[in-house]
């Protein structure tokens, strides 16, 4: 039977007002520290340090994009441990992608943020057979970020949840809303394929199963630093994109 997480008495990321407190990986940590969940909260906290340090609002959106997309590659690895090749691949390749439409237009626009890109994207005519589009390519980055964001939010929610329950939810109210039918579709039949939580934590960072309370507490604590680290982040697309 599938191992609950221990999880003690938390603050959400919604009720904390500290989002930038240093997070506290190391104690209890599973076998393989710094990896996972904590690995990429580390990247996301680096790219909110590099924005603030050139005294940039967050807030508006003024977030440096060159470390933000490292931090962005590093989360992939949340879609490989899910187990299904079919949506690791499809997001891995999307991805890859669109960190690559949103270099090159950097260098293209001379600007080294994501708000100042969209503006400046938004202020010349469409060239769709010369350019990529970038603000299309943050814009479903957005979505994806908040997509894991919402499936680790579930998890902590209800620590006995199936995996594929809570990212089932989590897609739904938030990239399958934007998906056509066909992608939908795809999509939700890869997710009836994952693992239960304890393996998908397990691939994540690369323990043996099962584990025992601290290493679960542990994880639950990386998750609760994930979602601290990408608050920011993820207030800053939707500055960007307030229509959404």
């Amino acid at each position: 039977m599938p191992h609950s997480l221990a999880l003690p008495p938390t603050v959400s990321p919604e009720q904390d007002t500290n989002t930038h407190a240093k997070p506290n990986y190391m104690n209890n940590a599973p076998p393989a520290t710094l990896q996972g969940f904590s690995e990429i909260a580390a990247a996301f906290d680096g790219a909110t340090s590099a924005t603030l340090a050139r005294n940039l609002d967050l807030q508006l959106g003024d977030v440096v994009a060159e470390p933000l997309l490292t931090a962005l590659l590093r989360f992939l690895v949340v879609f490989d441990a899910l187990g299904s090749a079919v949506v690791a691949k499809i997001v891995r390749q999307d991805f890859r992608s669109k960190t690559e439409a949103v270099r090159s237009a950097l260098t293209r626009e001379k600007v080294s943020t994501v708000r100042q890109l969209v503006a400046a994207e938004r202020t010349r005519p469409p060239r769709p057979f010369l350019d990529a589009n970038a603000t299309e390519a943050l814009l479903w980055t957005k979505r994806v970020l908040s997509f894991v964001d919402a499936l680790v939010a579930n998890l902590l929610q209800n620590p006995d949840t199936q995996l594929r329950d809570a990212t089932t939810a989590a897609y739904r109210h938030t990239m399958g809303v934007k998906h056509n039918v066909v992608m939908r579709s795809l999509f939700e039949n890869a997710l009836t394929l994952l693992p239960d939580t304890t393996t998908f934590l397990c691939n994540l960072y690369k323990c043996e199963s099962p584990y025992d309370d601290k290493v679960a507490a542990n994880f639950s604590q990386a998750m609760r630093d994930f979602r601290i680290a990408v608050k920011p982040h993820i207030a800053a697309f939707d500055a960007v994109f307030p229509e959404e």
